[in-house]
């Protein structure tokens, strides 16, 4: 998505320029308070069974190279998402009690 967004963002089509950007989207979740030795195949294990993923990741410490216990799920449909916040929310992971929150994709800074 991100390179056709580079390609045709303000591109000419037909004579007429054209703007290109992502969707917003309002099923997607932050899910913290993850192990930091969970790994992305446990993350996208733990969120899958909820829906169609459109994009799950977590986020990892560039020094460390560990996950920084918390992670991203956008899920296709929004019912999905809710199914997965009400289900995720408060579980235990050991000895982690999982938080679930909505977020607005247009506040991620990564």
């Amino acid at each position: 998505a991100e390179s056709a967004i580079k390609k045709f963002h303000l591109s000419t089509l037909r004579g007429k320029e054209i703007t290109v950007q992502l969707q917003p989207t309002d099923a997607l979740l932050c899910i913290a308070n993850l192990p930091h030795l969970y790994t992305q195949q446990q993350f996208e294990d733990l969120v899958r069974p909820f829906g169609n993923l459109e994009r799950c990741f977590l986020v990892y410490s560039e020094e460390r190279g560990h996950s920084k216990g918390y992670g991203f799920v956008e899920y296709m449909k929004k019912d999905s998402a809710a199914r997965a916040k009400s289900d995720l929310l408060g579980k235990q992971l050991g000895t982690r009690t999982l938080y679930v929150h909505w977020t607005d994709v247009n506040q991620l800074t990564l």
